[in-house]
């Protein structure tokens, strides 16, 4: 197949509604040795967790500072999400999330994180890392007590 058809086809795989669609293109792009032209990298940018489980895109995501997630739909959170390292600002409002990766911990320049309206009974307490933590929303959620470790984030 030219590349110019490659990239039109993955293209009209990221470009469609589909979930199974848009991560289908990221398998053929990993297949094709990561070679795509600019288009195509932006349309992968507009999805950053799948950019990282597939290791696409790393230095766009390298500079990520926020990550609106809201509404989406989310169980869960890959753990490669800790390596989003400059992330200032994550919002997971209204998703379906029971449990959130350790990883988490990980993103020592996070600000805001927005967890409300999930489905967490306990938070991971490797969230006490988060240092420069200002903001954190846990409302309307299932948890009955905090973890000693968020009384260790002095800016909240």
């Amino acid at each position: 197949m030219a590349d110019s058809d490659y990239n039109a086809k993955i293209l009209q795989l990221l470009k469609s509604d589909d979930p199974a669609n848009i991560e289908l293109a990221f398998q053929l792009c990993v297949e094709h040795d990561g070679v795509y032209n600019n288009e195509v990298a932006s349309y992968l940018q507009d999805h950053v967790l799948l950019c990282l489980r597939y290791g696409l895109e790393s230095d766009y995501c390298s500079t990520v500072t926020e990550l609106n997630l809201e509404e989406k739909g989310l169980k869960s959170l890959p753990p490669e999400l800790g390596q989003l390292h400059n992330l200032q600002e994550l919002n997971l409002w209204n998703n379906h999330l029971a449990s959130l990766p350790p990883e988490l911990g990980q993103l020592q320049d996070l600000v805001v994180l927005d967890l409300g309206y999930n489905s967490l009974k306990n938070l991971p307490p490797e969230l006490g890392q988060l240092q420069a933590l200002e903001s954190l929303n846990l409302g309307t959620n299932f948890m009955t007590s905090l973890l000693p470790e968020i009384g260790q984030l002095r800016g909240l």
